[in-house]
């Protein structure tokens, strides 16, 4: 694999823009933001990076139970097929039976229980003692994070498949059909809408979080139309397509959220590329040329990038190739980071041959966990079933829900 070519003002964009990142992670971002992986994707820009220099000793830290290092959460008795946030030490975590629970992960106990009328498919929201979480039903519930007492409800025209955004004064979501809601953060009353031209025929349901910047609201439509809102007033302030509806295929689910740096919007495009746009006007500041990526994580130092096997760390500054890791026999579903790992969460076909020596393939989960320096893979084991969703790492636990509707959370000690 070539490393990224980059050339001219394009160049002196994207670092300088990549730079930016740098130091708006590290000084400036609120504090609600830089405390725990309270929503989907870590923050409201989703880089899928937390700035944690936590460091942990997997080889001899991680704590195991007789079944091995993971223990289940016995108490969640219904399926799960929502990433689990985590705030404080309290993990998030809904199910299609329409239960939010508050799991303290260093107790294994539950903490409350809300009961909605509709089954949750969307990761909740936590910020500020409030958690936000959507239901197929369309109802917006924010509640209390210590006890699960409802503040206030809101009820959109279809479901919510989304995680919403709490930011200042106001809570923005998507519902399904292809319309942005702007609500009180205090209150829940609609503040103002607006409707994509998708709403008017069929397509696919939006899934997609928004993501956002200092002013402006981003959201990528299932008809592959990127669209910036103003988040004041829910004005259109551009738009571009990406790709079209029978090319969405290409593009896989998990990865249609954008995610937002200063001054430099990551998308993928209709051959699954990554591409940088600016936040102004939406314009193609430059691309990742490899076609297939996956997932991908951005942070103050680099990009982690990953293809169906592979995992490459390409440099900010320059645009150049700091290290690459294949993964043999592994198909990537997520990749997120912090300032001293990159996790990798993978599937993994394993061929077994029964007694009348018939082939029978089994697909499992993995964890691999790389240096972000060197890439070298500092530890590595299996997951029960197949990964089912986008992890939440919040030193010392990383939670991640599994094909059998099962949420597994791994617990590890720190070391300095």
């Amino acid at each position: 694999m070539k490393s990224v070519k980059r050339s001219g003002r394009t160049h002196e964009v994207l670092s300088k823009g990549l730079v930016s990142v740098a130091l708006l992670l590290a000084l400036f971002l609120p504090q609600h933001v830089q405390a725990g992986w309270k929503t989907y994707l870590y923050d409201f820009e989703r880089t899928n990076h937390s700035p944690t220099e936590e460091t942990f000793t997997p080889e001899s830290s991680w704590q195991r139970s007789t079944t091995g290092i993971f223990y289940r959460m016995r108490r969640i008795s219904t399926p799960s097929v929502a990433p689990p946030v985590i705030h404080k030490g309290v993990l998030y975590e809904g199910t299609p039976q329409g239960r939010l629970l508050a799991i303290e992960l260093s107790a294994h106990r539950t903490l409350w229980k809300f009961k909605a009328p509709y089954g949750i498919d969307a990761p909740a929201t936590v910020v500020d003692g409030m958690v936000c979480v959507a239901t197929v039903g369309g109802t917006l519930h924010c509640l209390e994070t210590d006890t699960g007492k409802e503040l206030w409800q809101f009820q959109a025209t279809s479901e919510i498949l989304a995680s919403p955004v709490i930011e200042g004064e106001f809570v923005y979501i998507n519902s399904a059909s292809g319309r942005v809601y702007a609500l009180s953060r205090y209150t829940g009353e609609k503040l103002w809408s607006y409707t994509h031209r998708s709403a008017h025929y069929v397509v696919p349901r939006l899934r997609t979080s928004p993501a956002v910047d200092e002013r402006r609201l981003f959201v990528l439509f299932p008809d592959g139309w990127l669209v910036a809102l103003d988040k004041k007033t829910g004005k259109e302030l551009w738009k571009k397509e990406l790709f079209r509806i029978d090319e969405a295929l290409n593009i896989p689910q998990a990865r249609r959220t954008p995610t937002v740096a200063e001054g430099i919007l990551y998308v993928l495009d209709r051959k699954g590329r990554l591409l940088l746009l600016s936040v102004e006007d939406g314009k193609e500041l430059d691309r990742y040329p490899v076609a297939g990526l996956v997932d991908f994580t951005v942070t103050a130092k680099r990009l982690y990038i990953a293809t169906s096997d592979t995992v490459t760390a390409v440099n900010s500054s320059t645009g150049g190739r700091r290290w690459r890791v294949r993964l043999e026999g592994k198909k990537i579903y997520s990749v997120l980071s912090t300032e001293r790992y990159v996790v990798v969460l993978s599937n993994e076909e394993k061929k077994r041959f029964s007694l009348t020596k018939k082939k029978r393939i089994k697909v499992t989960g993995s964890i691999d966990i790389l240096d972000t320096e060197t890439g070298r893979i500092i530890w590595t084991d299996n997951l029960p079933h197949r990964v089912r969703t986008h992890a939440a790492l919040d030193i010392p636990y990383l939670a991640v829900v599994t094909t059998k509707g099962r949420l597994v959370v791994v617990s590890q000690s720190l070391g300095r």
